[in-house]
């Protein structure tokens, strides 16, 4: 329990704090810094739990690749959606990752994606759009939200 309490915690605060961020440093630093500090996390529990982190030259090439298109690509544009949309919105937004990585699972690793699973996701998708659609009519302009 207490690792799920842990990682509730941190993830839960991050939407607070990317708030907070924006405009004292430029988005990409703060994923920058961001990840810096937690990959020197994970080293230091990698190294108490004596794990190893030794990675043949395929595992580390795919551990990068989707480091940068997960990790990197993504954060950076959460960054900078956060300065146009608020903080639940976004984390609403960033929860329909599940439909890409389902996808990306079966395209890497042969995982079957199931009928629940799409009715799911379709549910969750309309759901976001209809949160979306609550935000458009309560704008002051009444125009959408416009992409720097």
């Amino acid at each position: 329990m207490l690792p799920f309490a842990t990682v509730t915690l941190i993830w839960s605060s991050t939407w607070i704090v990317i708030r907070d961020q924006l405009g004292v440093v430029p988005a990409s630093w703060s994923v920058c810094y961001r990840f810096a500090i937690a990959a020197i996390g994970m080293a230091v529990v990698a190294r108490l739990s004596g794990a190893s982190l030794r990675l043949d030259r395929r595992t580390l090439l795919f551990a990068a690749t989707f480091g940068i298109m997960h990790f990197s690509l993504n954060f950076n544009l959460l960054y900078r959606a956060e300065a146009h949309l608020t903080s639940g919105l976004c984390a609403l937004v960033y929860a329909l990752l599940m439909i890409p990585n389902s996808l990306f699972a079966r395209l890497f690793f042969g995982e079957r994606v199931s009928r629940a699973f799409v009715f799911g996701s379709a549910i969750a998708i309309v759901g976001v759009g209809l949160l979306f659609l609550n935000e458009y009519r309560a704008s002051v302009t009444g125009a959408p939200a416009r992409f720097a």
